[in-house]
């Protein structure tokens, strides 16, 4: 029974804390407040569902343009990033030559490469 036993820690009571009666009634008329504003969007959505349709109609619209340009910057940057890598790697002993030939395809493909834009 030495230094090497250690003595039970005393429990930590949980400190709760109540809210005073003005307290709650404040949290109750928020609450009031809150669904009675979600229950009229709900109803004016039902009285006039070509409004309702239209508004997530753009909305995707607005969505998906945000997806197509941030799809084409982070393209972009990607493509962009490798090419810095490929430019890295040329300059490796044993496999630069390769890289090299690899760089050099690509960029004859892409000078060589017809457009065709109707």
């Amino acid at each position: 029974m030495g230094e090497t036993e250690k003595k039970p820690e005393p429990e930590k009571k949980e400190e709760i804390e109540f809210l005073l009666p003005h307290q709650v009634e404040t949290v109750v008329q928020q609450l009031r407040k809150a669904l009675a504003s979600d229950t009229q969007e709900l109803l004016q959505m039902m009285r006039n569902p070509r409004k309702f349709m239209w508004q997530n109609f753009m909305l995707g619209v607005v969505r998906g343009l945000g997806i197509v340009f941030g799809m084409t910057i982070l393209g972009a940057l990607l493509v962009a990033f490798f090419f810095i890598v490929l430019r890295w790697l040329e300059n490796l002993p044993l496999i630069g030559g390769l890289v090299h030939r690899i760089v050099n395809l690509i960029r004859d493909f892409m000078q060589t490469a017809p457009v065709n834009i109707k």
